[in-house]
């Protein structure tokens, strides 16, 4: 199975995600607005769409994530493409 990388920015907090080939951006919003965030980045502007980038595999090995597994097998701090498809992450936490 292939992996496709998305990045979106909502007023400096990016948000990282490793989905399938067959997915997209789309799929990306709705996992952040099932976990309660909003699709709608606000600014003094107002709110506006979030802007969705798709990374390259190369980009996503320069991008580094930190994991939270716990235990023997914790992955701590790596980069964006050797996650699993599935997992997503937050600059925020």
């Amino acid at each position: 199975m292939g992996k496709r990388f998305f990045r979106c920015d909502d007023n400096g907090c990016q948000y990282d995600f490793v989905v399938d080939e067959y997915q997209d951006s789309g799929h990306c919003e709705l996992v952040l607005r099932g976990s309660g965030i909003g699709a709608l980045a606000c600014d003094e502007k107002g709110a506006k769409p979030l802007e969705w980038s798709e990374l390259t595999r190369d980009q996503a090995r320069t991008i580094m994530v930190n994991t939270d597994d716990d235990g023997p097998n914790n992955r701590g701090r790596l980069p964006l493409a050797e996650c699993t498809v599935g997992e997503w992450f937050s600059s925020e936490y």
